[in-house]
């Protein structure tokens, strides 16, 4: 295999498929990066098992040539080591050649010789997009992980909560997130008549929210046991689900989480923002405040009690 690829945006790439790579792993393969290289383009696939993410480079993008291809194939690099070198080189193009496990990676004035690991000890994967798909801004997108995620639990104990639970029905998407202390449930009209209810780990999403490319249209396909975001220059976005029959005793599901949660608030009180975002100086030095309106609602006084890490989340 050898080429020469424009070093930014070959940064920019590896920089999005390193987020699912794990350097803990005991698996070696999978503390590289495999780079496919073809005719046409240059695929870079990153995993932990969980989480997989592809991005392709085309040998052209709006009309200049990114990649000057001399002979196609693949291997797997180490990815601590192929972000250093292509991040501290000095040079717009860089040339990466490898022969017998071993990739010499050239700029204008360094030449770095680094071992590889044969492509085909690389797990195979499955970016098959099969199953329910829908279409999405990627700007709304985003705002659903931000108004939605900061809910879910970081305690493994129930790793149910640790996700975002997606639900689509009579034309309906819906995120719901909670900790069992608190609940954030996103609502989106969708013209669709596909049905599913899929927990999403959150540590995934967190990784899927730094690198969606806005101005973009997401395409996702859900199965039971997998999702796929494709959208912008990330060709695949690929995250293993949690299966609630597997991860949870008892069969409890995320549904009963959230009736729980709703049950133990049986009042509704609807506050315009802005008399929320008053009380706001309350809770600048205070872990937990307490706030008294003195207003009547219902003929009875209100009382709210609330956390300062909660309440900065939500405003």
């Amino acid at each position: 295999m050898k080429f020469k690829i424009n070093r930014q945006i070959l940064l920019v790439n590896l920089s999005k498929v390193s987020k699912a790579v794990n350097n803990k792993t005991p698996f070696l393969a999978l503390t590289g990066i495999l780079f496919n290289l073809t005719s046409e383009y240059l695929e870079l696939i990153g995993s932990d098992n969980d989480l997989c993410i592809r991005c392709i480079i085309n040998k052209e993008v709006n009309g200049d040539q990114v990649i000057e291809i001399e002979e196609v194939g693949s291997t797997v690099i180490n990815e601590k080591i192929i972000c250093e070198i292509v991040r501290k080189v000095e040079s717009d193009m860089i040339e990466i050649e490898v022969m017998d496990n071993l990739a010499k990676i050239r700029s204008d004035k360094s030449i770095f010789s680094v071992n590889t690991i044969p492509a085909i000890d690389y797990p195979s994967i499955d970016f098959s997009l099969i199953g329910d798909s829908f279409s999405i801004d990627a700007l709304e997108l985003k705002n659903v992980f931000d108004q939605t995620l900061f809910a879910s639990s970081d305690k493994e104990a129930r790793p149910i909560l640790t996700g975002l639970n997606v639900k689509c029905a009579n034309n309906t998407l819906e995120f719901v997130a909670t900790d069992t202390y608190r609940l954030s449930k996103k609502i989106i009209e969708l013209s669709t008549s596909n049905e599913f209810n899929v927990t999403i780990p959150k540590s995934s999403l967190d990784e899927l929210n730094k690198i969606i490319e806005l101005g973009t249209m997401v395409q996702v396909y859900i199965t039971e046991k997998k999702v796929i975001f494709e959208g912008g220059n990330v060709k695949r976005y690929l995250i293993d689900i949690y299966e609630e029959n597997e991860t949870i005793q008892s069969y409890v599901t995320f549904e009963d989480f959230v009736e729980l949660v709703i049950a133990n608030y049986p009042s509704k009180i609807e506050i315009l923002s802005k008399r929320v975002l008053d009380f706001e100086d309350l809770v600048i030095h205070e872990n937990y405040s307490h706030v008294d309106h003195s207003n009547n609602y219902n003929e009875e006084d209100v009382e709210i009690n609330f956390k300062k890490l909660s309440f900065n989340d939500i405003f």
